[in-house]
């Protein structure tokens, strides 16, 4: 269990910075790969998933470690009103690390199951939509991979929604919407981390206390009786 922090200003533990910087790392990949996806060689789509499934891995990770781990308290000289949005912008990130990779997961499961009549009914409408508009039917993708190591595994229930050439473009409709609930989750996360980041070098430059050193990094000010768990 943690050690006691200080009163005044406290550090999380190891493990919670190591999954903090992790998580942002992956994430900031991913909003960034996110616009130019079209644009990439495939082995770049591959990457995009992959790093998305792994944020969803490590933020249960981090749920986990903050269950068994108690937080450091919040720095004594915030307000109630900052402590107060401090608490909701961290459960919202919590809930967009969350959001995100299972929109996208969804969005990726909601094609027809391989080898079924709608997969089939599927790659001809496709080849005939190119062919119509003066274009090569585009080739086929290999399987997406996780990190290059194992297939990555489809929601099957959804993959069967549209096992049936009938049924394929209502798992489409169902596709685009997830798809675009996706995009607005990583629009609406992305603000979420700029408030995350402005409060934190606000407190830091303007308030003149040492906010960054809760999460490892160096900063102008120094905390005093500063007790961090090894762990």
């Amino acid at each position: 269990m943690a050690n006691i922090e200080s009163a005044a200003i406290g550090r999380y533990t190891r493990v919670a910075i190591a999954l903090h910087w992790l998580i942002a790392a992956f994430i900031v990949y991913n909003l960034v790969s996110g616009w130019y996806i079209a644009e990439l060689p495939s082995i770049f789509r591959d990457f995009h998933v992959s790093a998305g499934l792994t944020v969803l891995i490590l933020t249960l990770a981090r749920i986990g470690w903050r269950l068994l781990h108690r937080p450091p308290p919040h720095d004594d000289a915030l307000k109630p009103w900052e402590k107060g949005l401090a608490n909701l912008t961290h459960i919202c990130l919590y809930a967009g690390m969350l959001v995100l990779p299972l929109t996208g997961w969804i969005t990726i499961s909601l094609n027809p199951l391989p080898g079924s009549e709608g997969a089939a009914y599927l790659e001809a409408m496709k080849a005939r939509v190119a062919i119509a508009s003066g274009h090569a039917p585009a080739p086929r993708h290999p399987p997406l991979t996780f990190w290059r190591i194992t297939k990555i595994p489809r929601i099957t229930p959804l993959q069967r929604l549209g096992a049936r050439p009938e049924d394929v473009p209502s798992q489409l409709k169902w596709h685009d919407n997830v798809a675009k609930s996706h995009e607005i989750s990583a629009i609406i996360l992305l603000l979420l981390l700029a408030l995350h980041l402005a409060g934190a070098l606000k407190h830091e430059w303007f308030d003149g206390r040492p906010q960054l050193r809760r999460m490892g990094l160096p900063g102008r000010h120094k905390a005093r009786g500063e007790i961090t768990d090894p762990a």
